[in-house]
């Protein structure tokens, strides 16, 4: 299994690939693309993995609704895993299961992935609005409209459509436990909805060995989709604030106001 951040995932594969003596299930857990190269992890690890060893890696991934300390308190929970062999992430499902841990299975590893990082993305423009102490009706309208340019920007990168729909534990469970819930990538908003500069909100969570891993995912998602043609205004403001110092206040004001050019209201 692999717990560790997206842009350290390149470094262990090479530390332990040349170790394995057989046929071995990597399990990720991480959520997000590599730094500088924009890959997607299950591409990093299968080529670090098959360089450093000559035996099969079966990649799969896990996402969810998942809170770390109230996986650890037992609470019931629910993710998806998914391996390109569904036999593998049968196998993983039934290893995992607990009375308190459902699991779901597929072959869309893209979209798991994806679901997975694109809901840290939208959980720290989340976090911009319990900084300002908006009303959380407010926070919905946002995470509803970027739910609808995420989806659209994880289709064209090729996930299935059904991983972004309502049933899905990957994306619907983890973007709302992640958007509304006591997570780091939204406490990383909230401290720059508060007044705080981004990189003083970096080192506050760093300070409590805490990471967000949607900071640079966000910067790396937006490119993709500015490559490919897609408009992702919500992406933009959030790159904006992320990397630019645009005021939170008036990125806020701007989440709704437009898509595809048209104003909303």
């Amino acid at each position: 299994m692999l717990a560790v951040p997206g842009q350290y995932i390149r470094g262990c594969v090479q530390g332990f690939a040349p170790k394995v003596k057989r046929d071995v299930i990597i399990l990720n857990v991480a959520k997000a693309l590599e730094q500088n190269t924009n890959a997607f992890l299950h591409d990093v690890v299968e080529e670090e993995f098959h360089k450093g060893s000559k035996f099969t890696c079966y990649f799969a991934c896990l996402a969810g609704g998942m809170i770390a300390e109230e996986v650890t308190q037992g609470s019931p929970i629910a993710a998806d895993v998914a391996c390109a062999n569904i036999a593998v992430s049968q196998h993983l499902a039934d290893l995992f299961s607990t009375n308190t841990f459902k699991i779901g299975i597929t072959k869309d590893v893209i979209g798991v992935e994806l679901a997975g990082a694109f809901k840290n993305v939208l959980a720290i423009g989340a976090g911009f609005f319990d900084g300002l102490g908006l009303a959380v009706s407010s926070k919905a309208a946002y995470v509803s409209e970027g739910s609808r340019e995420m989806r659209d920007l994880a289709v064209m990168l090729g996930a299935q459509p059904e991983t972004f729909g309502l049933g899905s534990y990957a994306w619907l469970g983890d973007l709302l436990t992640t958007c509304f819930g006591d997570s780091r990538n939204r406490l990383f908003g909230e401290l720059i909805g508060k007044g705080m500069r981004v990189e003083d909100a970096l080192k506050f969570l760093a300070d409590q060995r805490k990471h967000s891993e949607g900071y640079l995912t966000t910067n790396a998602f937006f490119l993709l989709a500015q490559s490919r043609g897609l408009h992702t205004p919500i992406l933009q403001i959030l790159c904006e604030v992320l990397f630019q110092e645009k005021p939170v206040k008036k990125a806020v004001g701007e989440f709704l106001m437009k898509r595809n050019g048209q104003s909303k209201f």
